[in-house]
């Protein structure tokens, strides 16, 4: 069964929170989570890509979050939301199949879900910023 994307979203968020908190490896992650989708299928392609290149990318999205974040300390920022703006700054570095409008729709989507209201207007600010930054460079 297909899962939605925004679902390969849902579960790259739970997966990665449980790397986070654990300090274990995410192939570690990924084989012994004890988070399971509904229905019991196995986590698919893109949700797994997805967790891998965002734990790589994590120094990386960390410095665009310290950049656009004014007046935040990284520390301050909760860990759900940090890992909601890493998850989409990855997929507007390594998935340039989707576009960057969907990509922070949907980070906002998933921030509604498993985080609160302020949260959501902070993570569309920073990833509207970052956007802004890409195509600036790009166009440098």
């Amino acid at each position: 069964m297909a899962i939605t994307r925004r679902q390969a979203r849902e579960d790259a968020l739970q997966l990665l929170y449980a790397h986070e908190v654990s300090g274990n490896s995410v192939n570690e992650i990924v084989k012994d989570t004890t988070i399971f989708r509904p229905d019991g299928s196995p986590f698919d392609k893109f949700t797994i890509a997805l967790v891998k290149k965002t734990a790589k990318s994590t120094k990386e999205c960390e410095k665009y979050i310290i950049k656009h974040a004014k007046n935040w300390d990284l520390n301050r920022i909760a860990l759900t939301d940090k890992l909601i703006l890493r998850i989409a700054m990855t997929e507007f570095f390594s998935f340039p199949d989707i576009p960057p409008k969907v990509t922070i729709n949907e980070a906002l989507e998933v921030a509604k879900k498993f985080s609160t209201t302020k949260s959501v207007k902070f993570i569309n600010g920073i990833l509207n910023a970052v956007h802004e930054e890409i195509l600036s460079a790009k166009d440098d």
